[in-house]
This record gives C-alpha cells, structure tokens and sequence, in this order.
C-alpha cells in the first residue's frame, strides 16, 4: 500500500514548513510592533551674549533717604556682571564697581555705600540709573530700586524698564492726587537715550483745565518737578487732575515716575503712569475680543487690608478710584464690579459715568452697589 510514503511525505511537508516559518517569525513579529523611536534632536545652542541695558528712573541719597538696588539673574548656568551707572539730571554718568550675580541670585546693593566707595562727590544728590551687562536677552536680568525713607514707612517699588528706540511717537499719561496739605510729591522725567528730548507736560484739573510747559532733557539727563508747585503756580482747582507727558520725538527714550508721600501720615504710593500711543487700535488691545476698550483693576482692597501689611487692628479701608477721559471727545464709561471673600462672591451693576473731554471724576466703593457677603470682603476687580 501506499499510505506510507504518502505519510512520510506530509510529515516531511510540515517538517519544512515548521522549518520555513520559523525563520519569518521573528520578522513578522517586528513588521507588527511599533516603529522605533528616534531621539529627540538637540536644543539648539543658546543666542550668543551681546551688550544689554536697563534703566532705573530715580534713585537718591539725599539726607532722610536711602537707596537700594535688587538684582536678580534669571539664568539657570551663566553668571551675570552688571555695572550700575549713575546718572545725574545732567547726563553726567559715574559707573560704580560690577556686581557679580551668580545663577537663580538676588544681589543687593546699597547706593549709598557703593558711591562712597567710588563716587563720594554723589553723596547727598538724586538722578536716574543704567544697568550695563553682557547676556542673550535682555530680561535675563530682573532689576528693582527701593527708595525709602528713612525712619519713617516709606517705600517705592520702581521696576527697571527698556529703551525703545524704534517708537518715536506718544508720550506719558497719569494722574496726580494731593488727598492733604502735608502730602508732597515728585514727577520724575528721564531721558533714557542718547539723543536730547523735547517735551510738553501738561496738567489737568479734574474739569480738564490745562497748564502746558515746555521742557528739554539732555541726553541721559532727567528732571524732578512737584506737582504740588506746578499745580499751585497754574492756580488748578482740586486736590487731583490729569498728566501728561508728550516728546515731540524719540518717544521710546521717554520714562516717568510719579510718587506721592506723607512723612505725618507714614503714607507712600506709587502713582501708575502708561505710555500712551495715539495711533492704537482696538483691535489691537482687545485681548478678551470684547469689542470695547476695557481697562481691568484686579487685586483691588475693599474694606479689609492684607495681614501682611501689618496695619494696626481694625484698621478700614476706604479706596478711591480715579478715572479720567483722556482724549478730546466725550466718552460713556461703564463700571462693572466684581467682589469676592473667602466664602462668597458677588457682582454690581454696571454704573454709567459720562466723561467729558480731558474730564476726571472720583468715585468711592460704597458707590456701588454691592449684594452683601458673609463678611466684609478683602479684594475685588473692577472692570471699566
């Protein structure tokens, strides 16, 4: 019979075809996995370090007064070197030793020891400040002047701003407050740049009653006016009003500060001051895509101060805003106020404030309508 040939045939067929896949197997199997990964490529190589500068509009070591520079390098692996240059109202420049920062530190340095180690013919004066350092960019370095008083509590934040030299239009909008007889004040113009400037300043009565000078910085140089005599000298009615600061040219060189003081009072505030641009569009600030300009007030103390700042007890607050119509057409203003405590939240109304041109008005927080919360609450947003 033939069975057995035919067996030994089959058995021989598997026998190859045993043979034949065993080989594919593991071919088949990596077809059916996942394609390798690649490593990923390098980071690209860091800009290489170039010459960056940053100024601080006001610094001072006249008698009461003390100074203090905070330097911080935002870098993670690279040292930073940054020379502070005084400058005077003049322009005149008298650079003080380097200040060696190390990655991820804060250096501090008093100006009053750095001059007297080096500049001692700058003891007692005022002017504005350069920092010179090498690095990619320029925020690698985060610079603040504290101006305080002394024996007394008071305090200016002033952060370290860039020149623009590419914005030759615009100018400095504020708005100045005498809130008594005893507070003072000083409006700090500086020329950042190396070209002279050419300046209008105006003032404003909360009517919109203007006082217009007209002033030149040198380069490098800077002025320190008081309100409080400008405003009495152009015979502005009130005890607040409007700023306004316009280069007729090299407006990008332009800085302000504007800070108010009560040595009786203990009182120091930082009066905010914006660049202004009269060319922009709303399309261009309308982050939100709300179709409208919208100015937001967030972190705003309504009756409770903050622990931290370490006021006697029951000590309440009573804020007061300030808005002000800076073009030359009357606008409808609409303030929407939003509240929170640590437990509940709320919402006003919106109130409708007509602005004539130039036109400020103060308003107070009881104003508004508020929905009463479980407690008085600490902070809030206001949306004009």
């Amino acid at each position: 019979m033939n069975l057995l040939p035919r067996t030994r045939f089959f058995s021989r067929s598997i026998f190859l075809v045993l043979l034949l896949a065993i080989p594919l197997a593991p071919q088949l199997a990596q077809a059916q996995s996942s394609p390798p990964r690649h490593k990923a490529p390098p980071p690209p190589a860091p800009p290489p370090a170039t010459d960056q500068q940053q100024f601080l509009s006001y610094w001072t070591t006249e008698t009461g007064w003390r100074t203090e520079l905070q330097l911080r390098n935002n870098q993670v692996g690279h040292i930073l070197t940054v020379t502070p240059v005084l400058r005077t109202a003049d322009g005149t420049e008298t650079p003080l030793f380097p200040v060696v920062v190390q990655p991820q530190e804060v250096k501090t340095v008093d100006v009053a020891t750095a001059i007297g180690n080096s500049a001692p013919q700058l003891i007692g004066t005022y002017g504005s400040l350069a920092l010179r350092y090498s690095a990619p960019n320029q925020i690698n370095l985060y610079a603040v002047s504290m101006v305080m008083g002394v024996g007394h509590s008071i305090a200016f934040h002033i952060d370290a701003t860039g020149e623009d030299q590419a914005e030759n239009v615009g100018g400095r909008e504020g708005i100045w407050w005498l809130p008594n007889a005893t507070a003072n004040d000083y409006l700090v113009l500086m020329n950042q740049g190396q070209i002279p400037l050419q300046l209008s300043v105006s003032l404003y009565d909360a009517s919109g009653k203007a006082s217009v000078q007209r002033l030149a910085l040198p380069p490098r140089g800077m002025n320190r006016l008081s309100v409080r005599q400008l405003v009495s000298a152009a015979k502005l009615a009130g005890s607040y009003g409007g700023i306004k600061v316009s280069a007729a040219s090299h407006a990008g060189s332009l800085d302000t500060l504007h800070v108010l003081f009560d040595e009786n009072a203990g009182f120091s505030a930082v009066m905010k001051m914006f660049f202004y641009d009269p060319r922009a569009q709303l399309q261009e600030r309308d982050y939100a895509k709300t179709g409208q300009w919208t100015l937001r007030a967030p972190m705003l103390a309504l009756s409770n101060p903050d622990p931290s700042l370490a006021f006697p007890v029951g000590t309440v607050l009573h804020p007061q805003l300030f808005i002000r119509n800076t073009t030359s057409k009357p606008i409808d203003a609409s303030l929407a106020f939003n509240w929170r405590s640590d437990t509940s939240s709320g919402k006003s109304p919106a109130t409708i404030l007509h602005l004539s041109l130039l036109k400020l008005v103060a308003s107070t927080l009881p104003r508004f309508k508020m929905a009463r919360p479980s407690r008085k609450p600490p902070d809030g947003l206001l949306s004009p």
